[in-house]
């Protein structure tokens, strides 16, 4: 109607601002009492692609759902026989109605959990459902059924009987109320083989897990790790009370090598690595009584050959590949090492070595006098050829001075080094599976590896003098 005012709208601004804030509360509410992992659980960890996380919790939900729907389904038709003949329908329909009343749903039979890493998610199952008998039967149905895809983003599957948290756990306790079902019931004695994997936990070392399991097992039963009759899996993922391990130490004023090479004249650069050759030499003066990490030796678990310490430490490795699925050649890179690690023999003389010792991002230098004034990276210490650290991988005349050396040209010096380069390589491949990942360092790392598999490759015969 002309000139009339229209209608005015309630002043209710404060009733939807109060709404919102209503709306907020409970969203915020929500996402504080997220679903962890608690002591007790039990069910199956699922990895999958880095960024991969969201289709992979939906595909693997699908695929339990429809294992569990599928086995009840062939329950009932194997029972349908005798109910027919005994079936009371007004039975029937009052469980139907019973089953659609308020209150009468059945509890959620799985539950994705997010872990704070990536690749990794964690499926929580109703006590139930037994998570080893449905991966189980999963897997046999892949294997029955190979032409029918049922995932995409799901990569592995290990389903968990029991969970503790690390803070509280004594391993040896959870170790034997865990085993021995298993390895102390009676029978004969077995082959086993102990794989942990640890993931941002840092109360837990590796070293310790398989000495704490091994003893558990006890010496009548023998370590087998590659024709073993059982597998230990041992998995500490995350210590979300400590949260990450943060190391203090002194502050070393200078840059790295990496920021001032372009400014070193010829002669720096001479002197820099002499320095270096010296310095490593100074190191490796330190002996041991066996090979090994640090831990291992100051425990008294090392070993006396050095072929196999270096073949555990890059077992090792490998699986920390495997666990995030790099894509890498692993039966040629395990052939080739096993193949070429006799030369290794010739090594007798445990002698400390920093394998990442040389690397440019380690050496710390003065700016203006570009002086030698620290080394970083002493994480990578063990007990072994001290040749194995990075600045023999192609040293100049003046580190091969500075260490007093001759120069690596025999064939056993070449195969060592070509060993260790191989390691290296893995290694900073690997590395960035389990760190903000640097995509131009990984392509540089794999086509170091994939030259040192050919030169691997290359070589026909290995002559070692083997010290008994």
């Amino acid at each position: 109607m002309a000139g009339a005012e229209k209608r005015a709208m309630p002043d209710n601004s404060t009733d939807q601002s109060s709404k919102r804030r209503k709306g907020g509360g409970k969203w915020q509410k929500q996402q504080s009492n997220k679903a962890i992992i608690e002591s007790g659980d039990w069910g199956v960890f699922v990895t999958c692609d880095m960024g991969r996380e969201g289709k992979c919790i939906a595909e693997a939900l699908d695929l339990f759902s429809q294992s569990v729907e599928s086995a009840s389904s062939n329950s009932r038709d194997e029972d349908s026989g005798s109910d027919e003949d005994e079936g009371d329908i007004e039975a029937q329909i009052k469980k139907e109605i019973e089953g659609l009343k308020p209150g009468s749903a059945k509890p959620r039979q799985f539950q994705a959990i997010r872990m704070e890493m990536p690749c990794v998610t964690f499926i929580r199952f109703d006590k139930s459902i037994d998570p080893e008998k449905l991966v189980h039967e999963v897997c046999l149905d892949a294997h029955a059924n190979p032409e029918k895809k049922r995932c995409r983003w799901v990569q592995r599957m290990t389903p968990v009987r029991s969970i503790r948290k690390t803070l509280s756990v004594d391993l040896e306790a959870f170790a034997k109320e865990i085993l021995k079902p298993h390895f102390h019931s009676g029978g004969s004695p077995k082959k086993y083989a102990i794989r942990p994997t640890i993931r941002g936990n840092n109360k837990f070392n590796r070293d310790t897990v398989i000495k704490t399991i091994a003893d558990v097992v006890g010496p009548e039963h023998s370590v087998d790790l590659k024709n073993y009759d059982l597998i230990i899996l041992v998995h500490l993922i995350q210590d979300t009370l400590l949260g990450s391990a943060f190391l203090v130490r002194q502050y070393i004023h200078g840059s790295t090598l990496r920021e001032l090479e372009s400014r070193l004249t010829a002669e720096d650069r001479r002197e820099l690595d002499r320095q270096l050759g010296l310095l490593v030499n100074m190191i490796g003066q330190h002996t041991a009584n066996s090979f090994g990490t640090l831990e291992q030796v100051a425990l008294g678990s090392g070993t006396s050959s050095w072929r196999e310490a270096f073949l555990v430490h890059f077992e090792s490795i490998l699986r920390d590949s495997e666990d995030v699925f790099v894509h890498l050649p692993y039966a040629e890179i395990r052939h080739q090492v096993g193949r070429l690690s006799p030369v290794l023999d010739e090594i007798t003389s445990p002698r400390l070595v920093i394998c990442d010792f040389g690397r440019p991002s380690a050496v710390l230098l003065d700016p203006v006098s570009k002086q030698l004034v620290g080394i970083a990276g002493f994480d990578s210490a063990l007990w072994g050829d001290v040749y194995m650290g990075e600045i023999f991988e192609d040293p100049s005349p003046a580190v091969l001075d500075g260490f007093a050396s001759r120069d690596i040209d025999c064939e056993p010096d070449l195969i060592r080094q070509l060993l260790y380069a191989c390691y290296r390589s893995i290694h900073n491949i690997t590395v960035q599976y389990y760190r903000e990942r640097n995509s131009a360092a990984e392509i540089e790392a794999r086509r170091r590896l994939t030259r040192v598999l050919t030169e691997m490759a290359a070589i026909e015969v290995v002559e070692t003098r083997v010290d008994v």
